[in-house]
């Protein structure tokens, strides 16, 4: 049965909502035997990619608060996979880098992702996934 969703599906939250879901049931899913959510996942790509960024510095470029990031990350730090390093800049300031177990672990199961965007993309062609790639970073440049 269809339902009637009035102005639903014409309201861009409610879609952006709709879609964040299925990413989130997709990741889940292509990570199903392995022990980790989808923000532990972006920020250790970011870390991955920027040694060092601070909890601040992550928290902003994530979208996130900092106690929501703090239990992010409590089992990969509980794991060994990510260490703080105390800032060259500021010493009371630390700075979050992927050990090397983390790294290795991190390499073996990032490749993963692929089949969760794979899913999310599948009914999309090249073109259109562009555009809305590009509409989405327009959408939440500020954020």
């Amino acid at each position: 049965m269809k339902l009637k969703t009035g102005r639903l599906d014409d309201l861009l939250g409610h879609l952006l909502r709709r879609a964040f879901l299925r990413g989130q049931r997709e990741f889940s899913e292509a990570y199903r035997h392995v022990d980790i959510t989808p923000l532990s996942y972006s920020a250790l790509e970011l870390i991955h990619n920027n040694p060092g960024l601070s909890h601040q510095t992550l928290c902003k470029n994530l979208g996130v608060a900092k106690s929501i990031l703090t239990t992010a990350l409590k089992t990969l730090k509980a794991k060994e996979y990510i260490n703080q390093v105390p800032s060259t800049q500021d010493g009371r300031m630390v700075g979050y880098h992927l050990s090397e177990e983390g790294a290795a672990w991190f390499n073996s199961i990032s490749g993963m992702i692929s089949i969760a965007e794979d899913k999310m993309s599948q009914d999309f062609t090249n073109e259109e996934l562009s555009t809305l790639k590009n509409l989405l970073t327009r959408l939440t440049k500020g954020s």
